[in-house]
């Protein structure tokens, strides 16, 4: 109306609204779409489960007429019928729809029903009043089939029984629980079992749906045990719990079906071995049963090869419990055995039957056991005769079992070795008779003559046995010998043999030799009876004698020589035959010569008993045989051999000689001594080792010329050699002396009166380690004369005793000067360990014993004590103090003279040692030449080599504390001219209460000596000098250095005076300990030599040596400071 003036159309609109405004009635709305279909009740919808459902809802007025505007409140619910099929248990028991106003006059209803059954869909309006027919019933049926949600139960799903039908159900529903029912094509159900030559088992599964209540029944039937799997799929996917494994058991025992394996069933058996088979128990389809229960019955029957039969014997029966039955049985007897094997089967009405199992009765041939080397026997000629070499022979081997039954069959392995004379073996063929009587012939030909050991061995092939393929000796291992003799006599073969043929023989000597008669094969006969003949012929023929010795040997005889025509050696023809024909090597040609050349018969004629030195000598040997006859044939091996009486070596090596085989049986012999003396040898000829007549002979050599035999005195006087002769000499110079002491002897002659020789024309000489002569006095009572002479050389001389140009008897002989007693002055002492040792590591030196001459000397009575002596610092940190030791060297006497001496210090430091000499244990002692021995010992080679090492890294430390030490100079400088009087010695003194802990660096000292503990540091607060003069400076200051681990830090005033100790300018430092006010007695200062004193902190006066204290706590060992200028 406000808009009509404006716009005149909006009447005509205005008109229009006022024709279609009409109020809709709910009782006559109607519903139409394509789920409504029409039944016998009226309207009916048909829904899927969880599928939503839509109708149209139409207003219309009280003619009937569609409403064309919208605004109404309509309802939609969707109950459960009472009537028809009813909904799932626990489904909801209404549900509400869902109205869409279109805003046409039209309603999109919607509904979803879950759960499958009857329903009333009722629409209202907000009043409740229903539309046109409703309410309206709606069927819901199930959605489509979901896997998940389909279930499989039943007891065929896990096991079955071999025959037997299994079944399994299957239930298919959708995805709210409706029970659905799809096409059959599209569930497929498959079942596979075990391989079966290779390709799986497929067995066919049924399937049937219950009109009931729409389940599947599922039903197989399988025959193979095993394992099988079964797999459902709907609509090509596995339902719940697919795919399924099903064991397949065995049926019921099929005793037709059960059958028997093993070796005892194979047709051939052996008496006396356990027989063993095994029963497997099956089902009707062959399956082997997996539980046990079964009663079986083995019976076994036993025929003779002769037609008789053995008692029955039953076969032990052992259930195994696993479907399985071991049967044991031992037959005994050799033939043909019948096996029956029933299983028990009760009947219904109480009695049992017996069923056989397949293949029963079982028929096996019981041979005899298995062939067995020790029972096996052999029988024949060859094995038991007496054989003849060259003939063929054979003998049999009988193959036996264990209990000595012949087997019946070959194959078995036999080697045969003939052990022969002279190490000879035959090894003939065994051939297999194979005549089924276990027979095998050994065939071979001896050819030597002597005793064949038959060693016959067998292999046994018994599989029951754990010692397979044994291999042993038949018999029991008995030897079997055979003997074996010659064939007939072959003069080709026939030998000879002795000195009578071969070789040289003697002339007038009986000589033999034998004729051995031998075979074609060289064998030796044994029994004689052949005529064999001998001639001996050297252009003369020489009788012969041969006689047969009944042994196939012949002895021939004869004495060559005799002959008028022999004249030295004869070549002779010796010719043997047997019947015309020569024996092997005839003739022969064979040598008779004279007698051989005897050792004791033959002669030296004019051997000198003294030889002029420088001049050869000669005499002649006569070679004589045994019976005295001088031998012309010569060529005998003579030999010379010089050995020393009396002299020196060298005067023995001197004299030697050659000989000359002048070919008539005599040898001229030539020798010579050539150096110049007086000294005795022995010579000796032999003969082929063996010495001639008279040998050996005596021989003195005696100087040439007149001025070496005494002519030339200041009294000569022409002695007879007679008076000489008649010389005697005795005493104990003559056996030996000692060094340095007078030897006496005495001469004694046996002069008449008046032919007195005077003393002073004997002349004593004595050749050696030196050259020195004696005295000779007397005579005293007319016969005796006293000789003296004095040796200081120790050693072995050769004296010489003459008077003129003549030795007296016994001259030259030899005297021993022994060393003096040892003299302790004299002994010489060489070696490192005198004066230098290491710690822990075996030292030594050697010590030569000498006389008061000098001479080596070596008396068992000499006593060697080495004492050592000397003490260092032991122990680390609080437990190092100074310890004084004493120990002894081991000595060892070498025998000649020397000793051995070893030891071994036990700590570094300084030692003195003693070496003494006595003759006796208890001393006294005297301390050879040389002793005492100061000795240094070093630190062991091993400490050594790391204090090297670290005193290289020793800059490190001075670097590090440059500017800690140049502060403390610089305070030292301030009280310098308080310190400039005379200050010979420094005393830095150091309080330990100032000390402190603290954990050892690995650098400068600290790294040189170890970081194996806390140590207390020293803090140096003062010096005080001990002064020269009356005036006392007073102490210095010094500042700590409370941080230094390794040293403590100090300097000396550069214008201090230098101490008056010229040889040891040093610095004295010395600890205090709270208890003690000087321990200088306890903590002896030690030379220092690495280390910061000398790097050049100090300023002059020269320092070359720092005497460094022990500080408790530090574990720093001794060092030595080497010297330095700054």
């Amino acid at each position: 109306l406000v808009f009509s003036d404006h716009f005149p159309s909006g009447r005509y609109a205005h008109a229009a609204a006022l024709v279609d405004y009409r109020q809709s009635l709910p009782t006559s709305a109607t519903v139409a779409g394509p789920a409504i279909s029409q039944d016998a009740g009226g309207g009916l919808i048909v829904a899927a489960a969880g599928s939503v459902s839509e109708v149209t809802l139409y207003a219309r007025d009280v003619r009937g007429q569609l409403v064309y505007r919208s605004g109404d409140n309509f309802k939609v619910r969707l109950v459960p019928r009472m009537d028809g099929k009813q909904p799932f248990v626990g489904a909801a028991v209404e549900q509400q729809g869902h109205v869409a106003d279109q805003g046409d006059g039209t309603y999109r209803v919607q509904f979803t029903p879950v759960v499958e059954g009857s329903y009333s869909l009722e629409i209202t309006d907000s009043r409740g009043n229903h539309i046109q027919n409703s309410p309206m019933r709606v069927l819901a049926e199930p959605g489509p089939s979901i896997t998940a949600m389909c279930v499989v139960t039943g007891g065929g799903l896990y096991r079955a029984v071999c025959g037997a039908l299994a079944h399994f159900s299957m239930d298919t529903r959708d995805g709210f629980g409706n029970r659905a029912q799809p096409a059959e094509e599209n569930i497929k159900v498959t079942l596979s079992g075990p391989r079966v030559d290779g390709v799986k088992l497929s067995v066919p599964v049924s399937k049937k749906r219950n009109a009931s209540d729409g389940t599947w029944t599922c039903a197989y039937t399988t025959a193979l045990a095993g394992l099988y799997k079964l797999q459902i799929l709907l609509n090509g996917r596995n339902v719940q719990g697919s795919p399924f494994f099903i064991i397949s058991e065995p049926a019921a025992l099929c005793i037709e079906r059960s059958n028997c394996v093993g070796e005892a069933l194979a047709g051939r058996w052996h008496v006396g071995n356990p027989a063993k088979f095994v029963i497997t128990s099956r089902d009707e389809f062959g399956n082997k049963l997996r539980s046990g229960g079964a009663e079986f019955v083995v019976r076994v029957m036993t025929y003779m090869r002769d037609g008789s039969s053995q008692p029955e014997v039953r076969g032990k029966v052992v259930d195994k419990g696993d479907g399985a039955y071991h049967v044991t049985y031992t037959p005994e007897s050799v033939g043909v055995v019948a096996l029956t094997v029933n299983c028990k089967e009760p009947q219904g009405d109480g009695t049992v039957k017996y069923k056989a199992v397949m293949g029963s009765p079982f028929e096996l041939e019981m041979n005899p056991d298995y062939m067995m080397p020790e029972m096996c026997s052999c029988t024949g000629h060859g094995c038991e005769g007496q054989l003849v070499a060259g003939d063929p022979t054979e003998f049999k081997i009988l193959a036996k079992d264990r209990f000595g039954n012949r087997l019946i069959t070959g194959g078995d392995k036999f080697k045969v070795e003939i052990a022969g004379p002279h190490g000879k073996t035959i090894y003939p063929e065994v051939i297999d008779n194979d005549d089924h009587s276990g027979t095998y012939t050994v065939r071979y030909t001896p050819v030597y003559q002597g005793r064949h050991e038959l060693l016959i061995t067998a292999t046994e092939e018994n599989p029951t046995v754990k010692t397979k393929h044994r291999k042993a000796r038949i018999q029991h291992g008995d030897p079997i010998f055979v003997n074996c003799i010659a064939s007939e006599t072959l003069a080709r073969c026939c030998t000879a043999v002795g000195d009578g043929i071969i070789g040289i023989t003697v002339a007038r000597k009986p000589a033999t030799f034998l004729v051995v008669a031998r075979d074609r094969f060289g064998n030796a006969r044994p029994v004689g009876g052949d005529v064999f003949a001998v001639e001996m012929y050297a252009g003369w023929p020489v009788p012969i004698e041969v006689t047969d010795m009944g042994d196939g040997t012949y002895l021939v005889e004869y004495t060559a020589g005799d002959e008028e025509d022999f004249h030295g050696p004869t070549s002779y023809t010796i010719s043997v035959t047997l019947n015309g024909d020569h024996i092997c090597g005839s003739p022969f040609n064979h040598t008779v010569v004279p007698l051989m050349t005897s050792a004791p018969t033959t002669e030296a004629i004019d051997v000198p008993s003294l030889l002029t030195a420088g001049e050869a000598a000669e005499f002649i040997i006569i070679a004589k045989d045994s019976d005295g006859n001088v031998c012309t044939r010569g060529l005998d091996n003579f030999r010379l051999e010089f050995s020393g009486l009396v002299g020196r070596p060298e005067d023995f090596d001197s004299v030697w000689g050659d000989i000359k085989d002048l070919k008539d049986g005599k040898y001229m012999v030539r020798m010579v001594a050539e150096l110049s003396s007086y000294y005795k040898v022995l010579l000796r000829i032999t003969l082929d080792g063996e010495d001639i007549k008279g040998s050996p002979f005596t021989v003195t050599v005696i100087p040439s010329g007149l001025f070496n035999v005494g002519f030339w005195n200041s009294t000569f006087r022409m002695v007879d050699e007679r008076a000489v002769s008649k010389c005697h000499l005795a005493g104990l110079g003559i056996e030996g002396a000692v060094a340095g002491e007078r030897a006496e002897f005495n001469i004694v002659t046996k002069q008449s009166e008046g032919e007195d020789i005077p003393g002073h024309l004997f002349a004593v000489e004595l050749r050696g380690p030196e050259y020195l002569t004696g005295t000779v006095e007397g005579p005293f009572d007319g016969t005796v004369y006293n000789a003296t002479y004095c040796a200081t050389v120790a050693g072995v001389y050769t004296v010489t005793i003459k008077v003129g140009r003549f030795a007296l008897p016994g001259c030259p002989f030899q005297v021993t000067v022994r060393p003096d007693a040892t003299d302790p002055s004299q002994c010489k002492v060489s070696g490192d360990g005198t004066h230098s040792c290491r710690e822990g590591e075996e030292a030594r030196f050697v010590l030569r014993t000498r006389d008061m001459h000098g001479n080596p000397s070596f008396h068992p009575y000499d006593v060697i004590l080495v004492t050592i002596k000397g003490g260092g610092r032991v122990g680390r940190g609080k437990n190092a103090h100074f310890q004084a030791t004493e120990f002894f060297g081991r000595v060892r006497n070498e025998g000649d003279g020397s000793y051995v001496v070893t030891y071994v210090p036990p700590f570094e430091g300084a030692f003195s040692m003693k070496v003494e000499h006595s003759v006796t244990e208890n001393g006294p002692y005297t301390q050879v030449a040389g002793s005492p021995f100061q000795l240094k010992c070093d630190v062991s080679a091993k400490r050594k080599a790391a204090q090297d090492l670290a005193a290289k890294n020793l800059h490190y430390v001075i670097d590090r504390d440059k500017e800690r030490v140049e502060g403390a100079r610089l305070a030292m400088r301030n009280t310098t001219a308080a310190a400039a009087a005379q200050v010979p010695q420094t005393i830095v003194t150091v309080q330990p209460a100032a000390f402190q802990d603290q954990t050892k660096r690995k650098t400068g000292l600290a790294a040189l000596f170890g970081n194996r503990r806390t140590v207390a540091r020293p803090v140096i607060n003062e010096i005080t000098t001990s002064p020269t003069t009356n005036s006392v400076p007073p102490p210095l200051a010094i500042p700590q250095h409370e941080d230094r681990e390794d040293a403590a830090i100090f300097d000396v005033p550069g214008s201090l005076a230098s101490p008056p100790r010229a040889t040891n300018n040093g610095i004295m430092v010395l600890a205090k300990s709270p208890d003690k006010t000087n321990r200088s007695n306890e903590m002896a200062p030690r030379p220092v030599k690495t280390g910061l004193f000398g790097m050049g902190f100090w300023a002059p006066p020269v320092v070359d040596k720092v005497m460094l204290d022990p500080i408790s706590g530090d574990d720093h060992p001794e060092m030595y400071l080497a010297e330095s200028n700054q």
